[in-house]
């Protein structure tokens, strides 16, 4: 299927379908670009077929940890969750790669989306396997989920 001269939100709703069936096949290069979109709902789309390469393929996920923090500072709560999501993921294999973003997602701890609080939970979790020191701010908002 061809993406051209289609909408990001069907580019990323297309991509996160092959996702899913096919994760080591999709372009993780054509969702980092997705990443930026003004649509939300392509950057959530986005973010989540990502985080179901990173299921499969942290790796190929991990040099695009920063284009997935953006996201965490979102006005869309599904985006951000979706964000903190595949952050989770890469950081189960990468703790080192997702430490930077610890100060975006300490905020993320009392979102108002369940999905991001447990999310974000679980990715300064991984972070903090290897990096305590990085997530001991967060330390009481995590004993507090």
């Amino acid at each position: 299927m061809s993406l051209f001269g289609t909408s990001d939100a069907n580019k990323a709703a297309n991509l996160k379908a092959e996702a899913e069936s096919r994760p080591h096949d999709v372009s993780v290069n054509k969702l980092q670009e997705l990443l930026s979109s003004s649509d939300a709902g392509a950057c959530t789309d986005a973010a989540e077929a990502l985080a179901i390469v990173a299921e499969e393929d942290p790796e190929a996920v991990r040099p695009i940890t920063g284009d997935l923090r953006s996201l965490l500072n979102s006005d869309h709560k599904y985006t951000r969750a979706s964000a903190a999501h595949a952050l989770g993921i890469i950081a189960a294999a990468y703790p080192q790669a997702v430490q930077p973003a610890v100060d975006e997602l300490h905020p993320l701890l009392t979102d108002s989306h369940g999905s991001a609080r447990r999310s974000t939970a679980t990715a300064l979790g991984e972070v903090a396997t290897e990096h305590p020191e990085t997530v001991k701010p967060a330390t009481n908002q995590l004993q507090l989920l």
